[in-house]
């Protein structure tokens, strides 16, 4: 059989295609305007020089932060698409949406503790009821909760959360463990300075309960004095 050789030569043009007009089809939960906010491209004035060149990478990434944003605004199944129509030199940008269901969080409540009460770890996790489900402010609100844990003297305690999104409910686990003490205090991988001088700017003591943000205290004012 014999073989076809197929070569394209493509040369680059002086002419540049610019942004005319984008479209939202579908949004009903969110307007044009706040999503207009979430993306760097434009559509700048009436006259056709001051419109935006068209950066298939900047749709690219805009795509990306539309459905962020309706993913932080509970609409977790969203479904978002892109067409471009051309014209000459100009583009139109389109993007189609399906927002589905939006997820609400109508109430937190502790499922499993073993150490604390409720009211402590639902304010420590301190996240808003009666908003939107937004899995950032979840992960955001597991390591408050975790924090809260680590400076009572829980630093190896486990936290997890279960979201039923018919009823709005988000379930807190949480395994504390055992409380943790500080069994000593050791200077490792000092050369010139004497590790008692190192230890005088250590806020830290054995048989003291384990707490993180002192830990992290500590960390920041020896990093502070500008010698480590």
């Amino acid at each position: 059989k014999s073989k076809v050789q197929v070569r394209f030569h493509i040369s680059l043009g002086t002419r540049k295609i610019k942004v005319y007009d984008i479209k939202f089809h579908g949004n009903r939960g969110i307007d044009e305007d706040e999503l207009l906010e979430r993306m760097t491209i434009h559509t700048r004035g009436f006259f056709l020089s001051s419109r935006p060149v068209f950066d298939i990478t900047e749709l690219e990434q805009d795509l990306k932060s539309v459905i962020t944003h309706y993913q932080q605004s509970g609409y977790n199944d969203a479904l978002i698409t892109t067409r471009v129509d051309y014209k000459k030199d100009l583009v139109t940008l389109h993007f189609d949406i399906k927002e589905g269901p939006r997820y609400m969080v109508h109430s937190v409540k502790v499922a499993a503790s073993d150490v604390f009460h409720e009211t402590n770890l639902v304010n420590a996790f301190n996240y808003k009821t009666s908003s939107a489900y937004n899995e950032k402010e979840m992960r955001q609100g597991l390591q408050r909760l975790r924090e809260f844990l680590g400076s009572l003297g829980y630093p190896l305690s486990e936290a997890m959360i279960d979201y039923d999104s018919e009823s709005g409910r988000v379930s807190l686990f949480v395994r504390e463990g055992k409380k943790q003490t500080i069994e000593e205090v050791e200077v490792i991988g000092n050369i010139k300075m004497k590790a008692s001088t190192i230890l005088l700017d250590v806020d830290l003591k054995p048989g003291e309960i384990v707490n993180t943000k002192m830990i992290d205290k500590t960390l920041k004012k020896l990093r502070g004095t500008g010698y480590y």
